[in-house]
């Protein structure tokens, strides 16, 4: 089972220790709702909004602590959301448990942007896949990127190519396309977004390289949600052949 936390529940607040050993799964948010901030805690209502959080996979004994903490059914309503990982909402999860504030919310603050943890200047955490030199601990390290997880991943129907031009010489980095059928084997870190964004640099996005979302698994096939990156302007196919010959 699955579980949308956009609170105190999120990684770096005071209630994450609940879900320090549940998979996190990724980065996303749900549509339909508002996001308030009652003080302690913040709370959600059903009206027009998008709220962003954190959804990790949970066992029932967790769920059971989950819900004496959130009060449920008389301070919070336990519900089933989708939750969705891009913007395109291509990729997303059904019946995934959040709480719904179930009091009396009119004289609560509304956090606009439905950001909790970027309201209370905490770390934003998502999962970054990574397909080719980023694969290597040491070279994250020189970009000074400290992962808080690393697992191994694949990515399905897409294929390791390597069709983008250096800007000086013949050199050609790595990158990925659709390909039915056929799988990239990389890791997936999880990562903060500044972190992510410190990465971007290197990466010269958007100019060379540009971000999009990806649904990987691990060894156990297990999904994930992450964030890759894929070139902006790769070579025509033509010309790639021709460069490798």
């Amino acid at each position: 089972m699955y579980i949308f936390v956009y609170g105190t529940l999120r990684y770096g607040h005071e209630r994450h220790n609940v879900l320090e050993n549940a998979r996190f799964v990724g980065y996303g948010f749900i549509k339909g709702f508002k996001l308030y901030d009652l003080g302690p805690y913040p709370a959600i209502a059903k009206e027009n909004g998008t709220v962003y959080g954190e959804v990790y996979e949970i066992s029932p004994e967790t769920l059971k602590t989950i819900d004496w903490i959130e009060g449920h059914p008389t301070l919070y309503k336990r519900i089933t959301v989708t939750a969705y990982f891009d913007e395109s909402q291509e990729h997303k999860l059904e019946n995934v448990y959040t709480y719904l504030y179930n009091q009396p919310i009119e004289n609560a603050k509304p956090i606009p942007d439905g950001e909790y943890s970027k309201a209370k200047k905490k770390p934003i955490i998502l999962n970054y896949f990574a397909y080719g030199s980023n694969m290597s601990p040491r070279r994250l390290k020189e970009r000074g990127i400290k992962p808080i997880k690393t697992v191994k991943a694949t990515l399905n129907n897409y294929r390791l190519v390597f069709n983008k031009k250096a800007s000086i010489g013949k050199h050609c980095y790595a990158n990925i396309e659709e390909a039915p059928g056929e799988k990239v084997y990389g890791t997936l870190y999880t990562i903060t977004l500044k972190q992510l964004e410190k990465l971007d640099g290197h990466e010269g996005y958007p100019n060379h390289y540009t971000r999009k979302t990806v649904k990987v698994h691990d060894q156990k096939q297990k999904p994930y949600f992450a964030q890759t990156y894929t070139a902006t302007h790769p070579l025509e196919k033509k010309e790639n052949q021709q460069n490798s010959t």
